[in-house]
């Protein structure tokens, strides 16, 4: 079972592929001290998937992100350095993404 881990920080996102509890990928998406939008990270998130993985074989996509996530809706509530965090739904996004 292969798992895509994103874990949203405030100054990078920490990216990992675990197969049978070992990374077998990691990577960073580096904001590079700029404060991102909610917008713009959902777009580095989505060229990341895109060009570094092919989706069909992965099995679960897990986000760590500051706030809290409503695991049934998507929808992220609390306060981030990143603007208009609380206005992604990963869910929603993550279906587009992937298709």
């Amino acid at each position: 079972m292969k798992n895509l881990v994103f874990d949203i920080g405030g100054k990078s996102t920490k990216i990992a592929i675990f197969e049978n509890q070992q990374i077998v990928k990691r990577d960073l998406l580096d904001y590079h001290n700029e404060i991102y939008s909610g917008k713009k990270l959902l777009t580095e998130i989505n060229n990341w998937i895109k060009a570094k993985i092919a989706i069909e074989s992965i099995d679960n996509i897990c986000i760590a992100s500051p706030g809290i996530i409503n695991t049934r809706t998507g929808e992220i509530s609390g306060l981030s350095a990143i603007e208009n965090l609380t206005q992604i739904n990963f869910k929603t996004f993550l279906k587009m993404s992937i298709k």
